[in-house]
């Protein structure tokens, strides 16, 4: 892992490297203020920790909230949470600083979106799709569609706009993106980057 940002940077991409710990690391949560990693996860959680920290990259973690309520459903001294989503954060927050760091982020995602582009020559007759999951990795939902005559970039590009847009009408906003284009991904991420025409928006 340490060797892989070099080869994407060698390779002229721009990316963070990160990786998913499950809520299961956890062998404490409760109180948060008593979380702590299992034996197994303690064995490599100190040097990935050091990792994200060296790249600036935050722990994914797809915590999640269990119930709200208007009154406290857990009392940790002189902390109040009201639904189960921020103790498990703060509790992996405690684990991560016994693990002798407190400099990584965590980052929390709804859902997740895997998408995909093609087309059957370059131009030709194009496609695209995605699949929603939620934070379980359960399916929720789907969508696809047809593009006509065009290239696998544009495919590619629109695979990614329709996801976003489709979870953007459902309240989605926090997610996690996945596409197999990397030259897309790449596209998206820089401030210079000139649409194809026919996504531009006049």
């Amino acid at each position: 892992m340490n060797s892989l940002p070099n080869i994407l940077k060698d390779e002229g991409y721009v990316t963070k490297v990160t990786t998913f710990v499950p809520s299961t690391a956890l062998r404490s949560s409760y109180p948060p203020s008593s979380g702590d990693f299992t034996q197994e996860a303690s064995s490599v959680m100190p040097d990935l920790l050091k990792f994200l920290a060296s790249t600036l990259s935050p722990l994914r973690s797809m915590s999640y909230a269990q119930f709200t309520s208007d009154k406290p459903v857990i009392q940790n001294g002189n902390l109040k949470y009201y639904c189960l989503f921020d103790a498990i954060v703060d509790a992996f927050l405690a684990a991560m600083a016994k693990a002798n760091n407190g400099h990584v982020r965590v980052l929390v995602s709804e859902s997740e979106i895997n998408t995909d582009g093609l087309s059957k020559g370059n131009p030709s007759l194009a496609g695209c799709g995605g699949v929603f999951k939620d934070n379980f990795g359960r399916f929720i939902g789907g969508y696809y569609q047809g593009l006509g005559t065009q290239i696998a970039f544009f495919a590619e590009l629109m695979a990614v706009i329709l996801g976003v847009e489709f979870a953007f009408h459902f309240g989605w906003h926090h997610i996690w993106l996945e596409s197999d284009s990397t030259v897309t991904l790449q596209c998206l991420s820089s401030s210079s980057f000139v649409p194809p025409w026919p996504l531009r928006i006049a």
